[in-house]
């Protein structure tokens, strides 16, 4: 839900039909063009995991001591996503 936003606009925005953009979607030779892209890559593969991975070392250790590890490991993507 927190996620939607982007999608909802870029929806709006776009000047192709939902089949067109699910074809582009599905072809291969699109997604082999995103993954040659280095910008592409770093916005959209690397950039999120290190965000999560960073915001979760820095986290977790102010909620273990309050909630318990497994609850921490569990409550720190919720955090996260808020």
């Amino acid at each position: 839900v927190l996620f939607l936003g982007p999608l909802m606009q870029l929806a709006m925005d776009c000047p192709w039909s939902f089949m067109d953009g699910f074809r582009v979607a599905i072809d291969p030779w699109f997604w082999s063009l995103c993954f040659s892209d280095m910008r592409w890559l770093r916005n959209q593969v690397v950039a999120p995991l290190t965000e999560e991975l960073v915001f979760r070392a820095c986290m977790l250790p102010m909620l273990v001591p309050c909630a318990g590890p497994l609850t921490a490991i569990f409550t720190c993507p919720l955090f996260f996503g808020v």
